[in-house]
């Protein structure tokens, strides 16, 4: 093989693991340091994984809840973007391109603002949901056999799938 080293052309041998003093073929301790590693690996994606699906499926849950509300009262109630469009109907510019909507869109576009505008009830609410979302979360994959119990049986599959 050909490379180039010093700015000069050189035959050089294909590289090799033991060209890399960090592994020597046939130790022991590379067996055990790359069991400890999938060990670890799983161990922190389940540390990790559990509260960040379970912060995810909560916040997007109320989030969710909360623009189906506010389009709800808007339908029911038959106010919305129709109310809007007759209050700037002194304003040309503004009418005529609001004209142009959706009404369907505007009041989607209401509920996005009312979700704004109580957002920090929406937080409060995802933070004090998101434990009870997490220790479901967390039992359901002990059911699956994915919990913290079974990361033993887990890291032996996984590395039987990578030798």
């Amino acid at each position: 093989m050909i490379a180039i080293r010093d700015g000069h052309w050189r035959n050089s041998a294909p590289y090799s693991p033991s060209s890399n003093p960090y592994y020597r073929r046939g130790a022991i301790g590379t067996t055990i340091c790359s069991n400890k590693k999938t060990r670890e690996f799983v161990q922190t994606y389940l540390r990790v994984f559990v509260p960040g699906i379970g912060y995810a499926l909560t916040s997007f849950a109320v989030f969710g809840s909360s623009i189906l509300f506010f389009l709800s009262a808007l339908g029911i109630s038959g106010r919305g973007y129709a109310d809007i469009l007759a209050a700037v109907d002194g304003v040309p510019l503004l009418h005529d391109l609001l004209e142009k909507a959706d009404p369907a869109w505007g009041n989607v576009a209401i509920a996005l603002v009312g979700c704004e505008v109580l957002s920090p009830v929406i937080l409060g609410a995802t933070l004090a949901l998101t434990p009870r979302v997490m220790d479901a979360l967390r039992a359901k994959l002990e059911d699956w056999g994915w919990g913290e119990n079974d990361i033993d049986k887990r890291t032996r599959d996984i590395l039987n799938l990578t030798t």
